[in-house]
């Protein structure tokens, strides 16, 4: 048993990584969109990093355990230069940051590219975090959605998906103001509860809920805006 200072589940935080669902996510936009299929190259020197816009929104109930955060992170680059022949594109952001990339055949609109392009990626995740009376264990799941632009058109790609993790209250702290949880692989983690939540013994046996959606979008367009 670990204890998960990061994770308090009935501080709203959520106890499940996205890495399972963004690797959903990505490989459909690896199909949809500019970023498909794509690997960062490694040059001598590594180049500034794109600068991300991330912001990050929390609403809870006083009183009520979990709650819903909101995060969502955007990048906007411009192509710097493209290589149609090896497939290869170099971004670059307003403030020097930029990145190389290769890009598979999968991108059927690579191209449609050009010098100039302006290159916006938007990623929203949403985590929402509830406790309920225990009931039979749904089995934990993925579901996902993608759609991309037709052929000719500049690259353009949307995913989306939606995740869910049940835990059960297998026993709590009152002193260090703590709840452990037994997730369906077996594992158990004690998470640290709000302060405003009143903590006792007859949440022991009660479900954690966690429902996490992701969106990723990608669009291209050229410098003077869409056609």
């Amino acid at each position: 048993m670990t204890t998960d200072r990061l994770s308090p589940v009935f501080a709203s935080r959520p106890v499940l990584t996205a890495r399972s669902l963004i690797r959903t996510l990505l490989a459909a936009v690896v199909i949809t969109s500019l970023s498909t299929a794509c690997t960062t190259q490694q040059p001598e020197e590594p180049p500034k990093p794109l600068r991300a816009d991330v912001s990050e929104a929390e609403s809870t109930m006083e009183g009520v355990p979990g709650g819903v955060v909101i995060r969502t992170a955007r990048i906007d680059a411009t192509v710097k230069s493209i290589d149609y022949d090896t497939r290869s594109v170099t971004l670059e952001d307003d403030e020097g940051g930029e990145v190389a990339i290769n890009v598979g055949p999968e991108a059927i609109n690579f191209d449609e590219i050009d010098r100039g392009d302006r290159v916006t990626l938007v990623y929203t995740e949403e985590t929402v975090v509830y406790l309920r009376p225990l009931e039979d264990l749904p089995d934990d799941g993925v579901s996902a959605v993608s759609a991309r632009a037709m052929e000719g058109q500049k690259p353009e790609g949307f995913a989306a998906g939606v995740i869910e993790m049940t835990a059960v209250v297998t026993g709590v702290d009152l002193e260090s103001h703590t709840a452990i949880l037994l997730f369906p692989d077996g594992t158990s983690r004690e998470v640290p509860v709000r302060d405003d939540v009143e903590l006792n013994q007859d949440q022991v046996g009660q479900e954690v809920v966690i429902q996490k959606t992701a969106a990723i979008s990608l669009s291209v367009e050229g410098p003077d805006g869409p056609e």
